[in-house]
């Protein structure tokens, strides 16, 4: 009876101890919430939507800059010339759930009309439909809302189909958005592409485009210098990740076709993003 028993005790225990074993074994490491993790997940891209929801709670995007566009004048004389205007863009996205996701912002143009508001609020969600750990690729839904559109200065609709892919050392981006003005005749379209080299764990250097292209009926609005039939944003972006804390910027030209007529200058602008 006396030698059983430290034999049971130990058997126990072996069993106790893989146990616990175990159990650490299949705890799922804690979920990356900084500012690396969420650059890589395309959150902080200037042009581009991000489709992942990501494991952070709260995001925040502070960006400012300037637009040194040129445009020619509208038949009759009227626009056109240098426009060389301050930019500015905020916004704050918070998590609601695992899959959805709901974010505010601010965007400031100087180019913009008197008519037409220079302070541009706007409010949407992101769903997320598919996630890369399980499908492969990440793909998402955004709608938005915002005070006025490319070519929709009383207000648009935007929806976005989202869809992303990281490689080990790469991530590519890409967003498809239908914009449908108050007006049922302003409508307009938009295909945003971007690109991340990821170097290490906190720096990044890739491309951000987006493209624009008006469907109205209307053609660009006299009245606003910053509207046309086709608008073009493309160039370098880099950011730094340190903790929470992740600074971008970006370089690039920007484009605008009014009336078969071509404006081109120069886009600079640069911020910080934080990751919670």
């Amino acid at each position: 009876m006396s030698r059983p028993f430290p034999l049971v005790v130990a058997g126990a225990a072996l069993c106790l101890m893989s146990g616990v074993a175990r159990a650490q074994s299949n705890d799922d490491p804690p979920p990356r919430r900084d500012a690396a993790e969420a650059t890589r997940n395309g959150l902080f891209l200037p042009l581009t939507q991000a489709a992942a929801i990501g494991r952070q709670r709260v995001t925040a995007l502070v960006l400012g800059g300037g637009d040194s566009l040129a445009t020619p004048p509208f038949p009759g004389g009227e626009g056109g010339g240098l426009h060389p205007v301050p930019l500015a863009y905020a916004r704050v996205e918070g998590a609601l759930f695992d899959r959805v996701s709901l974010f505010v912002g601010v965007e400031y143009s100087g180019m913009e009309a008197e008519a037409v508001r220079a302070f541009n609020p706007s409010v949407g969600l992101r769903v997320r439909l598919l996630e890369q750990a399980r499908a492969g690729v990440d793909l998402g839904l955004g709608v938005l809302y915002r005070n006025h559109g490319f070519a929709e200065a009383e207000g648009e609709f935007e929806l976005s189909l989202l869809v992303a892919h990281r490689f080990e050392r790469v991530g590519l981006y890409g967003n498809v958005v239908y914009g449908q003005g108050l007006n049922p005749d302003d409508r307009d379209a938009e295909l945003r592409l971007a690109a991340l080299a990821f170097l290490g764990d906190r720096f990044t250097v890739g491309a951000d485009v987006r493209a624009r292209v008006d469907l109205s009926n209307g053609g660009p609005d006299p009245e606003n210098p910053a509207s046309g039939d086709f608008d073009l944003v493309a160039g370098p972006v880099a950011s730094a990740a340190v903790g929470p804390v992740v600074f971008l910027a970006q370089v690039g030209a920007h484009a605008l076709l009014q009336n078969r007529a071509l404006g081109a200058g120069v886009l600079g602008q640069g911020g910080v993003g934080l990751s919670f």
